[in-house]
């Protein structure tokens, strides 16, 4: 950040209307960093300012109610109110209005683990494109190629490095 010209290193507290988290939370690895993201918000809105969540969702409509009504009463917990909720086909939409200047100390009852997603709880260790042991066959491969080809210019030689 030192290379920037004017980095943004703080925000003012109470001085947005809207604080919008779209495709966020639920690539946080733990409930806590979702939480405390949540927190922020809270820090950053004006009284009555709206904390909206879009977070993805690609289970049949009521597979993650329980998870949704955890997220409710977990960031209600902070001192919000939910005023709106939509399940799209893929997608779940929240609005969270701030109902409370401070917030209140979370309880054994509601605090972070309210803000967890069905990963959380996977024992399985995922395989990481990042790591050597990652194997992409010749059809990821194609099929990478073919996506960056519909992009302009992507029939051009400069845009593979493979």
């Amino acid at each position: 950040m030192r290379t920037l010209k004017n980095p943004v290193e703080r925000l003012p507290k109470e001085s947005f209307h809207v604080v919008v988290f779209s495709l966020l939370l639920s690539y946080f690895p733990s409930p806590y960093q979702r939480w405390i993201c949540c927190q922020k918000a809270h820090e950053l809105l004006q009284l009555n300012g709206l904390l909206l969540i879009v977070t993805p969702d690609s289970s049949h409509q009521n597979k993650h109610a329980k998870m949704v009504t955890s997220w409710k009463e977990g960031i209600e917990a902070l001192g919000f109110k939910r005023c709106t909720y939509v399940k799209d086909t893929h997608l779940h939409y929240m609005a969270f209005r701030k109902v409370k200047l401070k917030q209140p100390r979370y309880t054994l009852d509601v605090g972070p683990d309210n803000l967890y997603i069905p990963q959380d709880f996977s024992e399985e260790s995922d395989e990481s494109v990042f790591c050597d042991s990652f194997n992409a066959s010749k059809f990821d491969n194609d099929d990478v190629s073919d996506t960056f080809n519909e992009l302009p210019g992507g029939d051009e030689e400069e845009w593979f490095l493979i």
